[in-house]
């Protein structure tokens, strides 16, 4: 889990990123998805080397977004809310909605990239 979370650092800092600059030209829905969208097949292949200590493999790598299938509608929910409910930034939200996925994600992506030795 701890490389997991390493990984997650880095992805999500090029997320946010790409999320603020995206901020200042789109809504924040467009954003997210654009930013969480060019995360994925980063992720993929940081997790499999990395985390999973798995080979890469076509078979995985197309199953691979249903894990951020499931992080982006729970994250878009969850943003939604914030936005409603809060008086917080988007910028705030955005962070609320990667802490809060960051478990779902762990488990999703070792189910389908396989168990190595996630640590």
């Amino acid at each position: 889990f701890k490389r997991f979370l390493g990984i997650g650092i880095i992805n999500t800092i090029f997320a946010y990123i790409v999320f603020i600059i995206l901020l200042q030209v789109l809504n924040y829905n467009i954003s997210y998805t654009i930013s969480f969208m060019a995360t994925i097949i980063l992720s993929y292949f940081l997790n499999s080397k990395y985390v999973f200590k798995q080979k890469v493999s076509l078979s995985k790598f197309i199953k691979f977004p249903i894990v951020y299938v499931v992080q982006y509608l729970f994250g878009i929910v969850i943003l939604n809310l914030l936005n409603i409910y809060m008086n917080t930034s988007n910028y705030i939200n955005m962070l609320i909605v990667t802490l809060v996925s960051v478990p779902i994600t762990f488990m999703l992506s070792k189910r389908i990239i396989g168990v190595g030795n996630a640590k």
